[in-house]
């Protein structure tokens, strides 16, 4: 009979937590610890861990020199972004990279998306055999990214856009787009975040805390994002569970988290005719739900576990 231990293995998340505002990454693997925390599957010492889950790029040197010889018999999951040179058009080689060490280190590996999964492909990854791949969307931490205390509607729409990064490819062609020609009678807009972008008609707010961010979002009506190659959007997920109505340039991850194409546009000039259309019936797309992401912490708690069984001879084979 196995014994409890091995049913509740315990993760370490080899990552440089950032407290501040940051990228999408820091705050999914943020709300990721938390759960695990929450759940007693999380070890604050990696010497204590089963599992170790590492990603992306992020510290994969001193992943490789050190750290996996101190703790070769853990599992490795390995969470791969990206790729990173669709979204910053440079660092290629640091894709290679990721791909050399995923095939070195690691056990088994997760991707956030679809889209991302086929673009690494693309770009070199080694598809693994069946069931060492995975694809699971990311998540909010929905004890602050959630619907209390959204808005009601008023007089104006109340437009919302944010970004930690302020790569232009972040949406800031669409963005400053509509700062130009969105009417502002009839329209309000706020970009929260760092812009290379400066505005005469959008509101602008400094990056804020998550707890700071999810109430200025639920302050606002419409999401929109023009971020290109963006594999599974935070800040996109974010909005959605605020209960904000989202619209979204058709690329990337985008379609697979919308599910909705009337509110996706191909062209800057398209987000003008996609929002005046969904603001003539806005009460019918407020009462859509497009939030279908609730378990991602679950299952990659699930995922990692059935890994970590497999490899010690604990699950099925």
């Amino acid at each position: 009979m196995e014994s409890e231990y091995y049913h509740h293995p315990k993760v370490y998340i080899h990552y440089e937590f950032k407290d501040e505002p940051w990228g999408g990454g820091n705050q999914f693997l943020k709300g990721l610890k938390n759960y695990l925390i929450n759940k007693n599957l999380y070890a604050e010492d990696h010497k204590e861990a089963d599992i170790i889950l590492f990603n992306s790029h992020h510290k994969l040197m001193d992943l490789m020199f050190g750290f996996y010889i101190v703790n070769r018999n853990k599992t490795y999951i390995h969470r791969i972004d990206g790729p990173i040179f669709y979204i910053r058009n440079k660092d290629f080689h640091k894709d290679k990279l990721v791909y050399e060490v995923n095939n070195f280190v690691a056990d088994a590996s997760i991707f956030q998306s679809i889209f991302s999964y086929n673009a690494n492909l693309k770009q070199g990854y080694k598809k693994r055999i069946f069931g060492k791949d995975s694809i699971i969307y990311n998540t909010a931490d929905r004890s602050i990214f959630n619907k209390k205390g959204k808005r009601k509607l008023g007089k104006k729409i109340k437009i919302v856009a944010s970004s930690w990064s302020d790569n232009f490819n972040k949406g800031f062609e669409v963005y400053q787009y509509l700062d130009k020609v969105l009417d502002f009678d009839k329209y309000e807009m706020t970009f929260i975040g760092n812009s290379i972008i400066k505005f005469k008609n959008i509101k602008m707010i400094e990056p804020l805390n998550s707890k700071d961010l999810a109430k200025e979002l639920k302050k606002h009506d419409i999401y929109i994002t023009g971020s290109k190659k963006d594999p599974c959007s935070n800040s996109l997920i974010e909005a959605i569970q605020c209960g904000l109505i989202p619209i979204a340039l058709n690329d990337g991850g985008h379609p697979e988290l919308i599910k909705d194409p009337d509110n996706l546009f191909n062209i800057k000039h398209e987000a003008i005719l996609v929002l005046d259309n969904i603001t003539k019936d806005i009460k019918k797309k407020i009462k859509i739900d497009y939030d279908h992401f609730g378990e991602a912490y679950k299952n990659y708690y699930e995922y990692m576990k059935k890994q970590y069984m497999e490899k010690n001879n604990h699950g099925n084979k």
